[in-house]
């Protein structure tokens, strides 16, 4: 056994990013493919998005200033050129959510849509680039992507973000249900933004968004996280309002928990530990082969809806617990993260090759065998907190 094969850090840096930067990167048509068979095989005919491009930017350039090898500078590169070329409108600003694999906007599987959930993503993956070394490119992309973001999405009505463009173009359908989500990862890229620059701005950002997830997203009588809402932000009819999704509870805490660290300010402590509480206590596997494994939906009652368990769920568990470790003290925390750790790469991730199987039953069985590319910056995530805590050392 080699050490990359017992330190989930070293694997990372040795086997998995090069893995994904040589065999999902269009060497012939630049950026990364959307997805790779279980077989490690790009499904070539598959359109490419901002999602993918945006993530790999960030994911090829965290994982270099954390260790990894000079192949994630050209990783972060070819990401930056895709979305920049052929993802972004420069006649009207932002990115569309998906083009042909050769860049053709009018391609089948092309969709002109600018999604506030993606450009939350080139936000993050511009954080990333900023702190790789300065860079007159990334300030200007950053700061245009920004104003049209803010511009075009915000909805003064609520202090949120409308889901995509539709939302301000006449005779278009409001999209509906809004969700969370795009929210919550509009707060990790501005807590990234800040701690790249040194910006006050971008913190005061995200103690806005902060300020909303408390009173629209966090479900208080249960400490659960409301997932789907209605276009004023209250929670959404059923059976789309009743869903909670474990996986976002723990992205969450740790989000939270990244919050105050940056700024000081410790009003969400408690919302924080909520979320955990619900999470640990309703959301994840008890015994079994399965133990400590995080499902995919619960009810506000903490009911399982799915017991299934797609991958990122299991690395925002693995991210939660070192939050509570760190945060709270909690001595269970890097215990839990080891396990979940084991767990996933026991059930999810090929012991040959570092790909992964998207979703599994309770049972263990494959549900999703293809290997989304945007699941690494989830996978990349997870390992690199580990690593910085010294999770991984006494493994």
């Amino acid at each position: 056994m080699t050490r990359s094969d017992r330190r989930p850090d070293l694997w990372l840096y040795d086997k998995a990013m090069p893995f994904w930067i040589a065999t999902a990167r269009d060497d012939r048509h630049g950026g990364f493919f959307d997805r790779l068979s279980s077989a490690g095989e790009p499904y070539e005919d598959d359109p490419k998005t901002t999602l993918v491009q945006a993530r790999m930017l960030f994911t090829c350039a965290h994982a270099r200033l954390n260790g990894g090898g000079e192949d994630c500078v050209a990783g972060a590169e070819a990401a930056l050129a895709f979305l920049t070329d052929h993802l972004r409108d420069r006649a009207d600003g932002g990115f569309y959510r998906a083009v042909g694999r050769d860049g053709d906007s009018a391609a089948p599987g092309a969709n002109r849509v600018k999604d506030a959930y993606d450009h939350s993503f080139v936000l993050l993956g511009l954080a990333a680039l900023l702190r790789l070394g300065p860079s007159e490119t990334a300030r200007t992309l950053l700061d245009e992507t920004f104003d049209w973001f803010h511009g075009t999405l915000f909805d003064p009505a609520t202090g949120g973000y409308h889901e995509d463009d539709r939302a301000t173009q006449p005779g278009e359908p409001y999209p509906l249900p809004r969700r969370q989500n795009p929210h919550m990862h509009l707060f990790e890229a501005l807590l990234a933004l800040h701690d790249a620059t040194g910006e006050a701005r971008w913190l005061e950002h995200a103690r806005r968004i902060a300020e909303i997830f408390a009173a629209h997203f966090y479900d208080a009588d249960t400490g659960s996280l409301r997932e789907f809402l209605d276009r004023n932000l209250g929670e959404a009819p059923p059976p789309a309002g009743r869903i909670r999704e474990p996986g976002h509870q723990f992205e969450w805490v740790w989000l939270l928990h990244r919050y105050a660290a940056l700024s000081g300010d410790r009003r969400f402590d408690g919302h924080a530990a909520a979320l955990y509480r619900f999470g640990w206590n309703n959301g994840t596997h008890r015994g079994g082969r399965l133990g400590g494994g995080v499902y995919d939906e619960i009810d506000p009652s903490g009911a399982p809806i799915s017991t299934s368990m797609l991958l990122w769920p299991q690395t925002e568990g693995i991210k939660a617990h070192l939050a509570r470790a760190e945060s709270a003290g909690d001595a269970e925390g890097v215990a839990r993260a080891r396990q979940l750790t084991r767990l996933m790469f026991k059930q999810h991730i090929a012991a040959d090759r570092p790909i992964w199987r998207n979703q599994i039953d309770p049972d263990g069985k494959t549900l999703q065998a293809d290997a989304p590319t945007r699941l690494l910056y989830h996978v990349a995530m997870a390992i690199i907190e580990g690593q910085r805590l010294g999770a991984w050392e006494a493994q």
